[in-house]
């Protein structure tokens, strides 16, 4: 009898460490936030404020905020992320461009600046009244091409760049025609940084963020979703919010259970994250033009194109820094190399320029978005062809699960102001279905469907 009380104990103890293992894992609540970025921070104050606290955010890196974050180049706090203040309608100071070609000379030239966003408004008109006449879309370049613009030089080429892919990182090619311009924009260089204000926002609720915590498989059903990160664990909520950019979305890094429908990874796909790299060099001293932008004339178009001189009033006084910007396919392939390398090919542009006996970085530091797992880009961008429509798509939950983030707002797409606006619709959406007066959503087709009656 001895050994089979023995064998009972053991089978008793493992069971009971079984349970307690799955108790400790399996961890419910009413609303599942997925990331604590702008969109999920922003849900949470909203669910918050109306007095609901039911709710965890499951947010996969360490830290709060998204692709808010900062870095220090001796000394000085810049920002790895977004940096801007978009389309505010406030005015704003008018900012002087200077010109440089690959010999140094100055080679600003007004008539080309005046020329071209002479161009891109006209282009703005006609696209408002193609969508009016809902005319299909077209490429930024057909539109601009069509208003008269047609770029014949690096400077010209530089003009251009700073207007199109500065703004939307792609090249005219690849931007739709339909994306309006809105405003004006204001750089923000905060020693608190930009991301304060996000910081701040998530202290009321810190309690209900778990860092992190890797989402691997999102199971969702019209009962509920239940979610499962890479260390095992599930967590599981009557709704949830997913706010995962559509670079992550498109991969496969998390598993959907049933997979997401056609119409919303079309939708998906129609808006992906695109590449914005922001590079900043520190100097013992000062040897550039005195103006917030330079621009240089490369013969190769989006070559290390946006210098930005950040020593100056307003911005870091005294900090000796040049920010550099590229974009689209020269921002992957700069993303993937080493710093020495992108530090050796920047110096290099610079010494045409400004000369040979001018001094190396004392400090060097550049983002690299495309490389992080959680967001796989830096901002999103709309392909030719994409409507309202997508953006209804892109937004409407599927059962239980919903989405928010800044690629859904139609009005805001690729803006802070996007992620934020959307997390609050959201939670709105959520609360009221756990008050039983949930919207239903219908996804919208862009296909006109032709039906045919056979008279026989």
């Amino acid at each position: 009898m001895r050994p089979i009380t023995v064998i009972l104990l053991l089978f008793v103890v493992y069971a009971c460490a079984s349970s307690a293992r799955l108790k400790r894992s399996a961890v419910r609540t009413k609303v599942l936030i997925l990331g604590a970025g702008v969109a999920g921070l922003n849900a949470a104050k909203h669910l918050t404020d109306a007095g609901f606290h039911d709710f965890l955010i499951l947010e996969g890196e360490g830290r709060v905020g998204g692709r808010f974050k900062q870095a220090e180049v001796g000394g000085a706090m810049i920002e790895e992320g977004a940096n801007w203040v978009h389309h505010v309608t406030d005015d704003n100071p008018i900012w002087k461009l200077v010109q440089k070609n690959e010999k140094g000379k100055d080679v600003t030239n007004k008539t080309a600046i005046n020329h071209f966003y002479s161009s891109l408004e006209k282009a703005s008109e006609l696209a408002h009244q193609r969508r009016q006449q809902q005319k299909p879309d077209m490429s930024l370049r057909v539109g601009l091409a069509q208003v008269g613009w047609k770029p014949k030089n690096p400077v010209d080429d530089v003009v251009e760049y700073h207007g199109v892919d500065f703004e939307y990182p792609d090249k005219p090619e690849l931007d739709s025609f339909s994306a309006e311009v809105r405003g004006r924009d204001f750089f923000v260089l905060d020693s608190r940084g930009y991301g304060h204000i996000w910081q701040e926002m998530a202290k009321e609720f810190m309690d209900k963020i778990i860092l992190n915590a890797v989402v691997r498989e999102i199971r969702y059903s019209n009962y509920g979703v239940t979610v499962t990160t890479t260390d095992g664990r599930t967590y599981s909520g009557r709704y949830s919010l997913c706010t995962f950019s559509t670079g992550v979305l498109a991969t496969d890094m998390v598993n959907f259970s049933p997979p997401l429908p056609e119409w919303k990874m079309e939708s998906i796909y129609k808006v992906p994250m695109r590449y914005y790299t922001k590079i900043f060099l520190q100097f013992p001293t000062d040897f550039w033009d005195d103006n917030e932008f330079i621009l240089y004339a490369h013969k190769n178009r989006g070559h290390y194109p946006i210098w930005m001189d950040i020593d100056r009033p307003g911005l870091a006084p005294g900090s000796k820094i040049l920010h550099v910007t590229v974009t689209g396919d020269e921002a992957l392939r700069v993303e993937g190399q080493s710093d020495e390398e992108t530090k050796a090919e920047i110096m290099r542009e610079l010494r045409k320029v400004y000369g040979s006996d001018i001094p190396e970085p004392i400090d060097f530091f550049y983002s690299r978005w495309s490389r992080n797992n959680f967001t796989r880009g830096s901002f999103p961008n709309v392909m030719i062809g994409t409507t309202k429509e997508d953006f209804h798509n892109l937004q409407g939950n599927v059962k239980s699960l919903y989405f928010a983030g800044d690629a859904t707002e139609y009005e805001w797409w690729g803006f802070v102001q996007s992620a934020y606006l959307s997390g609050r619709r959201k939670a709105t959406e959520i609360l009221k279905c756990l008050q039983q007066t949930c919207d239903i959503f219908h996804p919208m087709s862009n296909v006109v469907q032709g039906v045919y009656i056979q008279y026989w």
